[in-house]
């Protein structure tokens, strides 16, 4: 199997067929957004994105981190603190589990040439 057909297989597996961000809010880890995307770069973009559309423009990242779903491994939930522009506080959860599994099948493939 050659380099491109690892990822474009013609095989969807349901994830195409969704929009970018869908799934919840984002706003409690019991309801992250989920991130529909390829790569890390597009999905600090749609990050952004949902984040601005709760805050509007002027917030500031403060804390984030990325955690494991202890119930399902292949799940990745990030977690980002902001500070709006008025000063308040305000937590977003993402589910990265697309693009971090693209890009360590990437890295799998790249390590492997």
């Amino acid at each position: 199997m050659g380099f491109f057909s690892n990822f474009f297989s013609g095989k969807s597996k349901g994830e195409d067929d969704k929009p970018a961000i869908y799934g919840g809010d984002g706003l409690t880890k019991h309801t992250p957004a989920i991130i529909n995307c390829g790569s890390m770069r597009t999905a600090q973009t749609l990050m952004d994105r949902v984040i601005t559309s709760h805050c509007g423009g002027g917030w500031t990242r403060e804390v984030e981190f990325t955690l494991k779903d202890p119930k399902d491994s292949r799940k990745s939930i990030k977690m980002i603190s902001v500070c709006t522009e008025g000063g308040d506080k305000q937590s977003f959860y993402f589910d990265l589990s697309r693009p971090v599994k693209t890009a360590v099948k990437l890295q799998g493939m790249l390590d492997s040439h």
